[in-house]
């Protein structure tokens, strides 16, 4: 099993030096050319606008109202576009999630992040493991085949419960790797969403590609809030297996109620994304919307 686990710590560094090598600043220059473009023909509207309500006193100074509140939103486009962008996007928006996910992780999602997260489930793995060897730990030579058949559906339980978390580490893994990809990928063509926000019209194109950002970096912190709560009730679940001393069925229950609990934490790791976007979208949250008939 720790094999198994340094496996995906080496893929996890790889994923995070990956990531890391992503130049966010690459369409820079051409989200500038698209701003200057936008913005000449924003203010070049107004000033049409102002020439047309020319004589009307009332029309001329609302027309000048507009066209100061234009003013202002250029401005504040140009250094989303430009200066602003690392403060409020890179360091503000993903910066703030992560630095989130990291008090829940302590150090989280990135230099290493997926790999703390996986040790934190290998943790939960291995109290499982240490369960199952105190059912044995009295046993002598001659009554460690007594004590199997004994103890064997307790011993099915448990094992069943190591490979939920096997599979809960693969799939957190996945989640995570495709939650730091998807976040610089918005990071890297932002420069060609913000400058849409320019035209009321066509602002909903910035607000889809936010919407897609903070989705992206929701995942990261969802899924460091449930490893982080896993962690401690399979931990809990362990002590009070330990606690029944081996005995049945004292012990089998308390390992089917760790096997619900894994498959709900399994469950709430498969539902990220979509726990995520609704959260992203101000939606009502419903985690078992796809299993509803329709």
């Amino acid at each position: 099993m720790s094999s198994f686990i340094e496996i995906f710590q080496k893929a996890g560094a790889i994923v995070d030096a990956a990531v890391a090598g992503y130049d966010v600043h690459v369409l820079s220059a051409t989200g500038m050319n698209l701003f200057w473009a936008m913005a000449a023909f924003v203010v070049s509207w107004r000033g049409v606008k102002i020439a047309m309500a020319s004589g009307e006193a009332r029309g001329l100074s609302l027309i000048m109202n507009e066209f100061l509140k234009t003013i202002f939103g250029v401005t504040i486009v140009f250094f989303l576009v430009g200066t602003g962008f690392d403060m409020v996007f890179v360091q503000g928006v993903d910066g703030s999630l992560k630095q989130v996910s990291n008090i829940l992780l302590p150090g989280g999602m990135g230099g290493g992040g997926i790999n703390t997260s996986i040790e934190s489930m290998y943790e939960a793995q291995k109290a499982v493991s240490e369960m199952m060897s105190n059912l044995f730990k009295n046993a002598t030579v001659f009554d460690t085949l007594t004590v199997f058949f004994k103890n064997l559906p307790t011993i099915l339980v448990l094992g069943f419960v190591e490979i939920l978390i096997i599979i809960g580490i693969m799939a957190y893994f996945s989640l995570i790797s495709m939650s730091f990809i998807l976040v610089k990928i918005a990071l890297v063509i932002a420069p060609i969403f913000i400058p849409w926000l320019l035209l009321p019209a066509t602002s909903f194109v910035f607000m889809g590609w936010l919407r897609f950002l903070i989705q992206a970096s929701l995942y990261q912190v969802v899924g460091a809030a449930i490893v982080y709560f896993s962690q401690s009730l399979l931990t809990n679940t362990a002590k009070m297996i330990a606690e029944t001393g081996g005995t049945f069925p004292e012990s089998l229950f308390a390992a089917i109620a760790m096997a619900a609990l894994q498959v709900t934490i399994l469950a709430l790791i498969v539902k990220v994304p979509q726990i995520a976007k609704q959260l992203a979208m101000g939606q009502k949250l419903d985690v078992f919307e796809s299993f509803k008939t329709k």
